[in-house]
């Protein structure tokens, strides 16, 4: 099963690049100086790429474990080397806005993810590299662009994929038995 990143996530990155410049140069042109200019540019710089690693990557999974592929980089997690593999359901999650009823997370770490924070945000702003995600998508005919301004990556039918996790042993936890 291979899950591929959405083409819209490079749309986004590109806009952040441009706007990231753009920024560079306004600040620059007022002569605020290097330290202050530099600053919120390493810090926009360092969320693009964060963003980038989170939904640019491609997931490989197979009844060995999962390949993460990002650029020229690749790394196979064994399932039986992942602490977190979750069933997560964000139909009761307070403030979500995440299109999707839920999903199952992944990571080599054992993880306590806030119920109110995204798997994305998650991935984005705590473990960029040995944390993955999948969606379960509500409507799985709806098009690709229907989810306005949402990223539709690392989508999959719910009875599938844990058809398929259960094929491959792969024993996944429920989200409300480790609270």
């Amino acid at each position: 099963m291979e899950l591929k990143p959405s083409k819209l996530c490079y749309t986004y990155v590109i806009m952040l690049l441009v706007c990231t410049i753009l920024i560079c140069f306004a600040f620059l042109e007022q002569k605020f100086g290097f330290i202050a200019t530099a600053i919120p540019v390493c810090f926009l710089l360092l969320f693009t790429i964060r963003f980038w690693i989170t939904y640019g990557r491609t997931l490989i999974m197979d009844e060995e474990g999962c390949t993460v592929k990002f650029l020229c980089f690749r790394r196979k997690y064994k399932w039986t080397e992942l602490k977190t593999k979750r069933v997560e359901d964000y139909t009761r999650a307070l403030r979500y806005r995440e299109p999707f009823t839920g999903g199952v997370i992944f990571c080599k770490k054992r993880t306590r993810k806030p119920k109110w924070l995204t798997p994305s945000n998650h991935c984005m702003l705590v473990h960029p590299f040995s944390f993955f995600f999948v969606y379960f998508d509500p409507h799985t005919n709806v098009p690709e662009g229907s989810y306005h301004y949402q990223i539709k990556a690392y989508v999959v039918e719910k009875e599938k994929f844990l058809k398929q996790m259960k094929e491959w042993n792969v024993d996944l936890e429920n989200a409300y038995e480790c609270d």
